[in-house]
């Protein structure tokens, strides 16, 4: 994905998650940050979901706040948190929603707060 395309799908999420009531913040992680490590065309999208209280399953069980949805074509959990879907692209976008609460069990170096 190159990079122009690849910053539109980071505004388009973070306009998405912004737009839903169910989540109150988007974290950006690694290069999908485009900070410390800009992202390139090999990049996927790593993040965080912050859901309001009661709402973090079932941010976890939808795709309406991802860009793009209907050209999803793998989706996976890989944790009690996270998932990953892959796009018909190719491109990879791995996240994971959590309730405020749930937060003690993450951590990450690099991270760029896009919603608060």
């Amino acid at each position: 994905m190159d990079i122009e395309r690849f910053r539109r799908f980071t505004d388009d999420l973070t306009e998405r998650v912004a737009a839903d009531d169910r989540a109150t913040g988007l974290v950006l992680l690694g290069s999908t940050a485009d900070g410390e490590r800009s992202p390139d065309e090999w990049s996927d999208h790593d993040l965080w979901v912050i859901a309001t209280p009661g709402h973090g399953e079932e941010l976890r069980s939808t795709r309406t706040w991802l860009p793009d949805a209907d050209q999803i074509v793998v989706e996976y959990r890989e944790s009690e948190h996270g998932r990953s879907v892959i796009y018909a692209d190719g491109h990879l976008c791995e996240h994971a929603v959590f309730e405020l609460d749930e937060l003690r069990v993450a951590s990450a170096n690099v991270y760029r707060v896009a919603l608060d």
